[in-house]
C-alpha cells in the first residue's frame, strides 16, 4: 500500500485553504493525477478533512481505491453533510440564538453551542466550509461511499449511522501505540502543526513537576469570544496552578482589543502562547 504525501508543495499548501479556486485548483489535479499515476497499480489514496478533495477524484480517474479517513467526530461530519443538505439557512439564520435548538437525522438535539463556530455568519475565518463542501460533495457522486472516522461503534454508533447514503466505519481510537497498548514505545508521534510556531515553550514545561501544568488549546480553527476568554482566564487564576494557554492571534500580533484585562496576573502564574494563523490563498 502507498500513500501520497502532502509534502511540501507550495501549490498543494495553497490550496488547501481554497480548492475551487479555478486554473490553480485545476493544475493541482494535474499534478496529483501525474504523481499518483506513476505509484504502484494498487495503490490506495486517502486524504484528511483538511487536504484537498481532488485526491478522491484523481484516484477514481486511475481507477485506484481511495477513502476519506475524517480525524474528528463523525457528528461533526454529519453536521456538515445536512448543513449543505438542506439545513443550511436554518443554521445561518438561529445560530446566535441561545434557544435555538435543531434536530438532524441520528443525533441528539443540538444547541448553537454544539454548532460548529465557522457555520456562523459572523466568522470571518469559514475556509474550512468550502474544504469540507467538495467533500461531501465528491462523497455524493459515489455509491454508498466509505470513511474511516476516528471512533469506535460503541461510544458513537448513532452518529456512525446518521448519514444513510455514506458507510462510516469507525477505526478509532487513533491514538500511538506508546499510549494505547503499549507495543511500540517509539509510537508517540500524534502529527504536526497546521500553522507556524515556535517551541520556545519547551524549555519552560519541562522545568514544571509532572503532572502539574494545566493545559488549554481550543485548536488551530475554532474561534473563542473575548467573554469566554475573560471567564477561562478567571477559572485559571482561581485554582493557583501553572497554566499553558494557547490563544490564536490572526495573522500577526494579539489585536488591542482582544487582550485580557488580567493578562498581567496569568503571565505571573502560567504561560500564555499566541498561535498565529496565517491563510494561505
Amino acid at each position: 500500500m502507498m500513500v501520497p504525501s502532502m509534502g511540501s508543495d507550495p501549490a498543494m499548501i495553497s490550496t488547501t485553504t481554497s480548492p475551487s479556486s479555478g486554473v490553480l485548483a485545476r493544475n493541482l489535479s494535474l499534478t496529483l493525477y501525474v504523481k499518483v499515476r506513476k505509484m504502484a497499480d494498487h495503490s490506495l489514496v486517502w486524504c484528511t478533512p483538511i487536504s484537498y478533495p481532488g485526491w478522491r477524484k484523481v484516484a477514481r480517474q486511475l481507477n485506484l481505491p481511495s477513502t476519506l479517513l475524517w480525524n474528528q467526530s463523525p457528528a461533526l461530519l454529519d453536521i456538515f453533510y445536512y448543513y449543505f443538505n438542506g439545513y443550511g439557512d436554518t443554521i445561518k439564520k438561529n445560530i446566535n440564538d441561545p434557544g435555538f435548538s435543531l434536530k438532524l437525522p441520528g443525533l441528539p438535539p443540538l444547541e448553537s453551542r454544539d454548532l460548529p463556530s465557522f457555520l456562523n455568519p459572523r466568522n470571518t475565518h469559514a475556509f474550512a466550509l468550502p474544504v469540507n463542501k467538495e467533500h461531501i460533495e465528491v462523497l455524493d457522486e459515489e455509491t454508498s461511499p466509505k470513511v474511516l472516522v476516528n471512533t469506535f461503534d460503541a461510544l458513537e454508533w448513532e452518529a456512525l449511522n446518521s448519514i444513510g447514503k455514506f458507510k462510516l466505519v469507525g477505526v478509532g481510537p487513533l491514538i500511538p501505540s506508546a499510549f494505547l497498548d503499549g507495543k511500540d514505545p517509539t509510537d508517540t508521534s500524534f502529527g504536526g502543526d497546521l500553522f507556524q510556531d515556535s517551541k520556545d515553550y519547551t524549555e519552560w514545561l519541562n522545568a514544571k513537576p509532572e503532572s502539574s501544568v494545566i493545559y488549554i488549546s481550543f485548536g488551530s480553527i475554532s474561534v473563542v469570544s473575548k467573554p469566554q476568554k475573560e471567564e477561562m482566564a478567571r477559572a485559571l487564576l482561581d485554582t493557583g496552578r501553572p497554566f499553558l494557554w494557547v490563544i490564536r492571534a490572526d495573522g500577526g500580533e494579539e489585536k488591542e482589543e482582544d487582550k485580557l484585562s488580567c493578562r498581567e496576573e496569568l503571565e505571573k502564574q502560567g504561560k500564555i502562547k499566541n498561535l498565529n494563523l496565517y491563510i494561505l490563498e
